[in-house]
């Protein structure tokens, strides 16, 4: 099954989560990208979270990049995720997928499922054909400074949504009849603060829910060379953009770029679309290539 997985560009991650008795709408902030221009809203969030453990005091605010104490906030950030891991205010859940499934004011369910993708399947580039590519272009001045925050991190909290196109719906809602049925175990339960709607998650980390996940995603993968599918649902959930380039490449032209025909000439293999946090993506892939090559040239680690 690893091996599976592994051709697919997944990795069964360890999952950890704050103990019991922590105060979930206090640690779950929003992503570090939103409310780049409403300083007001991070105000907010400071003011509510105050002392109390929280994904704040790990994640570095966009909108605080340009000041002049960033490298003293990264210094802060790594030192309170030594500190949680310590003191054990996070506690390990295993290695396994959650299930999600989010309610907001705009809409009633949004499921995912939490995994982990390999970097070497993933290519920011236009042109790319990677199982994992690009669905926006990518601003390479905004890599450096995610680099540097994720260099000394010892733990990671991504805000990366990748989309599937599975017009049958055999991977994300077989689990979620599963999560119905009492299958897997209720990992949380809580409202977002903010406004920010509601959250559930469950584990799933039993062999045969994680076995199904992996043929489902080979079967799209074999099934069709292209994640775009038949037209069905392009324009709707399972892709997007930003509204003049379907994908990050300049080979389609602007009229054709809502052409599923067109598209497939371009996207063989791919799987999985990165649909928001393209940026912490293409800076975690900088970072591990720098990791590499210092590996390598240690001659302590293989290409992989």
């Amino acid at each position: 099954m690893n091996r599976q997985l592994k051709k697919l560009g997944v990795h069964i991650p360890e999952i950890l989560l704050p103990v019991s008795g922590t105060d979930l709408t206090k640690w779950a902030v929003i992503a570090c990208d939103q409310y780049t221009s409403q300083p007001e809203y991070w105000e907010n969030v400071r003011r509510e979270v105050g002392a109390s453990p929280s994904t704040l005091h790990l994640t570095f605010p966009e909108i605080y990049l340009k000041d002049d104490d960033a490298d003293e906030r990264i210094a802060n950030i790594n030192w309170t995720m030594e500190q949680y891991l310590e003191q054990h205010v996070l506690e390990s859940q295993g290695p396994g997928f959650v299930l999600v499934d989010r309610s907001t004011p705009n809409t009633p369910s949004r499921k995912g499922l939490i995994l982990a993708l390999d970097l070497e399947c993933y290519d920011y580039r236009p042109g790319a054909q990677t199982l994992i590519r690009a669905t926006e272009g990518t601003v390479l001045e905004r890599i450096p400074p995610r680099v540097k925050i994720r260099e000394n991190a010892s733990i990671e909290l991504p805000h990366i949504m990748v989309l599937i196109d599975d017009p049958e719906k055999t991977v994300i809602e077989r689990l979620c009849t599963n999560a119905a049925a009492g299958r897997y175990n209720e990992l949380y339960d809580f409202e977002l603060m903010q406004g920010g709607g509601h959250i559930k998650g469950w584990m799933v980390s039993d062999e045969e829910s994680i076995a199904m996940v992996a043929q489902a995603l080979e079967t799209l993968l074999e099934k069709d060379s292209s994640s775009v599918g038949d037209g069905s649902s392009v324009g709707g959930d399972s892709l997007v953009g930003d509204g003049s380039q379907l994908f990050d490449t300049g080979n389609i032209p602007a009229e054709s770029q809502n052409d599923p025909a067109a598209v497939k000439q371009i996207c063989p293999g791919m799987l999985f679309a990165v649909g928001d946090g393209n940026h912490s993506l293409a800076s975690a892939k900088a970072h591990w290539e720098n990791v590499r090559a210092s590996l390598l040239k240690s001659g302590t680690a293989n290409s992989t």
